[in-house]
């Protein structure tokens, strides 16, 4: 499974003069555990980290993304699988919810 680190900033740059939050994802932990690492990347010893950034909207939930990074092709294939299953506490400004970019990185390690 891919493990994920604190889950990024939000790219808005008014967050120091708006009360602004970023949107906290709720279930990060159980999609990373759904997120399997590709037998074909373990053999050929492929590790990385994949980059997910996601457009959260004023529900919570994912509704466009990106994947980057210099990990194979397949770790960002696992990863891309399963971020529409991730859910968010929507970012708010001044207490209403507004649509966010974050970034999430999901690191993939040989052992």
């Amino acid at each position: 499974a891919a493990s994920s680190a604190s889950y990024g900033q939000a790219s808005e740059p008014s967050a120091q003069r708006a009360r602004l939050t970023t949107p906290a994802p709720k279930n990060l932990d159980q999609v990373s555990r759904q997120i399997s690492y590709p037998r074909s990347a373990q053999l050929r010893r492929h590790s990385g980290t994949v980059i997910a950034e996601l457009l959260v909207d004023r529900d919570g939930r994912p509704i466009q993304y990106a994947v980057e990074g210099e990990a194979a092709p397949e770790l960002k294939q696992a990863v891309a699988e399963h971020l529409f299953d991730l859910r968010f506490e929507p970012a708010q400004r001044d207490g209403e919810p507004v649509r966010m970019y974050v970034r999430i990185p999901f690191a993939f390690v040989l052992r």
